[in-house]
């Protein structure tokens, strides 16, 4: 699965993720995130708190919040896109027991979005251009 996924309890305390993950919080295995909370991980302090205000977020209002796009800086100053949801875990009786988050990087079809518009842009703009001279 090429997305990043995770689980963490109403505190913000990671239950568990998948590899993917792992390494993007900057762990080995998925059972080193076990008991973190984001301060503990890769993420930077915007980051973390970012995370946190977000599954308070999710938590209070009982919401999922779905394909929110975030930027975010790699290591030699790279910028990723990363379309992030947050959904609330329930009990059979309805109760909000955690949060499943779910991370997929879309940097490159960010990229080939942005490319798309530009030459639909140049497009526009050369027909302009040739009905001004007909």
């Amino acid at each position: 699965m090429p997305q990043a996924i995770g689980w963490k309890d109403c505190n913000s305390v990671y239950l568990g993720c998948n590899q993917q993950l792992a390494v993007m919080a900057g762990v080995e295995t998925p059972s080193q995130i076990i008991g973190k909370t984001d301060y503990d991980l890769a993420w930077n302090q915007f980051e973390a708190d970012f995370f946190r205000a977000w599954d308070a977020s999710v938590i209070d209002s009982n919401q999922a919040k779905l394909h929110v796009l975030k930027s975010r800086q790699r290591e030699g100053g790279k910028l990723t896109w990363l379309d992030i949801s947050n959904i609330p875990l329930h009990n059979r009786e309805k109760k909000i027991i955690g949060l499943l988050t779910v991370i997929e990087d879309v940097t490159e079809r960010k990229a080939a979005t942005e490319a798309l518009q530009a030459s639909e842009s140049l497009l526009k703009q050369k027909a302009q251009q040739l009905k001004q001279h007909f």
